[in-house]
C-alpha cells in the first residue's frame, strides 16, 4: 500500500468513496481533508476498493476508517499489520469502534470519546 499527499484531483474519488461509505462525517470531507492535510500529515492510499487515510501524530500512523466498498476484514488486518500490531485508529464512530473489534479479534482496544477535538 502506497501513501501519497492528498491533491485537488483526488476530489471525486474522495467525495465517491465517502457517498459510498455513507459518511456524513465533516472529517470525511474532500474539502476538510485537503485544507488541513498539511498540519496533520494526512496522506491516502487506495486499498482494496476503498481510499484509507493515514496521519502521523508524535511519530506514530493512525488511520481513520477505510471510505468506500471494499474488504474491510482485509484492509484493517492490513493497517494491524503495518503497525506491528498495534493499530491506532481516530475519528470513529460507535458502529466503526464494532466493526474494528469484530474484525482485528485478539486485540486490546481502548476507545475514548472526545466529542470536542476542535
Amino acid at each position: 500500500m502506497i501513501f501519497r499527499d492528498i491533491e485537488l484531483s483526488d476530489r471525486a474519488l474522495i467525495e465517491n468513496a465517502a457517498a459510498e461509505a455513507d459518511s456524513l462525517s465533516c472529517d470525511d470531507s474532500f474539502v476538510n481533508m485537503y485544507i488541513w492535510r498539511e498540519l496533520y500529515a494526512q496522506q491516502i492510499a487506495l486499498c482494496h476498493g476503498t481510499v484509507l487515510r493515514r496521519s502521523i501524530k508524535n511519530g506514530m500512523p493512525r488511520f481513520s476508517f477505510p471510505l468506500g466498498r471494499g474488504d474491510l476484514p482485509l484492509i484493517l488486518a492490513e493497517v494491524a499489520q503495518m503497525c506491528e500490531g498495534r493499530p491506532c485508529f481516530e475519528g470513529l464512530t460507535e458502529q466503526e469502534c464494532r466493526e474494528v473489534v469484530k474484525y482485528l479479534p485478539g486485540y486490546d482496544f481502548f476507545f475514548e470519546e472526545k466529542p470536542d477535538r476542535a
